[in-house]
């Protein structure tokens, strides 16, 4: 017999199963989309986070440079690249919280508070950094200042030959590497200055050979600003900080530029020869010998520990800036030669443009 009964067919279980996977499927691919396309949202939102975190770094090491150069010149725009990010750096007026005179073993400290914003694209980073920066006295009391241990001893300054104490502003040489009289710089329109030698205390001896060797501005004495405590205190806090030291002969060397003046100690028994260039903040035992031609623009501070301080002896050297002698002594001091000490501010001022005169005391991010 023949069964004609219709059996049941799995077709539309197998649609259904079927339907059910592709929606399941789609959901899986859309979800996974979306992951994808949230993580590259998440990864470019902190590419762009990070760079504008870097535009406003960026903004403080140039407020750091500024305050070297101009610390005025605030607030600073600024952008780096083609990527279109961009800076802006707001400043605080400078707080002097140290400011050292007369007696002090301090140096002036300023302290500074800088807001940089670093934007890039739709992304926004801030930065606050408290800045203190130490700087030596942008003056002096005269180009050659001598500063005597003992308040009733006798210093004796002898000036022999054709040396030049000039207490006139005086501008720098054009060329950095100069030697003997191609070091010279005319004196401009801008003769504000100070004096050309300075006594701290009354009781002193001043030979001259030419009278005309102190002028226009003649010598000082007593009611300075600064003292001999002062000049050691300075010289002993510097001496660590100290780039390069010698205790020999130094000879055709450079001893910092005016871009990146430095701190260089002089041990007794050393000797300049040939010819030396330097700029930053010299240290000097009274021991030392100059013969050659010596071109140095900054602060020098040389140390009387002996009774006895030729300071130059042969050689043109010129210095632009201040030169003082203190110490525990009263020496006789003799220049002999060619020397020529003229005051400028100018290189005064490159003188504290050191990096390690600006400490950040706090950092963080808003």
């Amino acid at each position: 017999m023949i069964n004609l009964t219709k059996q049941p067919s799995n077709q539309g279980s197998l649609l259904i199963v079927s339907i059910l996977i592709i929606f399941i499927l789609g959901i899986i691919g859309l979800a996974t989309i979306t992951i994808t396309n949230t993580e590259l949202m998440i990864s470019r939102n902190e590419k762009l986070s990070q760079k504008s975190f870097y535009m406003a770094e960026s903004g403080i090491e140039h407020a750091k440079t500024e305050i070297f150069i101009d610390e005025d010149n605030f607030p600073i725009n600024g952008s780096i690249g083609t990527g279109g990010g961009t800076y802006r750096v707001t400043c605080s007026s400078p707080k002097i919280i140290q400011n050292a005179t007369g007696n002090s073993s301090e140096w002036v400290v300023k302290q500074y508070s800088l807001n940089s914003t670093g934007r890039y694209e739709n992304a926004q980073k801030k930065i606050q950094v408290l800045l203190l920066k130490k700087s030596i006295p942008v003056n002096a009391d005269a180009a050659l200042g001598i500063y005597t241990g003992k308040a009733n001893a006798t210093t004796e300054t002898t000036l022999q030959g054709s040396p030049s104490i000039d207490g006139n502003d005086f501008g720098l040489p054009s060329d950095f590497n100069c030697s003997g009289v191609g070091c010279n710089v005319p004196l401009g329109s801008d003769v504000n200055g100070t004096e050309g030698l300075y006594f701290e205390k009354t009781n002193y001896d001043l030979k001259v050979q030419k009278e005309d060797q102190l002028n226009p501005y003649p010598e000082k004495v007593g009611n300075g600003t600064y003292s001999n405590e002062y000049w050691q205190n300075l010289a002993a806090n510097l001496t660590p900080l100290a780039d390069s030291t010698y205790n020999s002969t130094v000879s055709d060397q450079t001893l910092g530029t005016r871009d990146v003046p430095e701190i260089s100690v002089l041990e007794s028994n050393s000797t300049l020869s040939g010819t030396v260039n330097g700029a930053g903040i010299l240290i000097v035992d009274g021991n030392v010998r100059c013969t050659g031609n010596f071109h140095f623009e900054g602060q020098v501070i040389i140390l009387s520990n002996t009774s006895d301080v030729k300071l130059f002896t042969a050689g043109t050297p010129y210095i632009y800036g201040s030169v003082v002698v203190a110490g525990s002594e009263n020496p006789e001091i003799s220049i002999k030669g060619n020397a020529n000490i003229k005051y400028s501010q100018k290189a005064l001022e490159n003188a504290n443009n050191m990096s390690k005169f600006l400490e950040v005391v706090s950092w963080r991010e808003l």
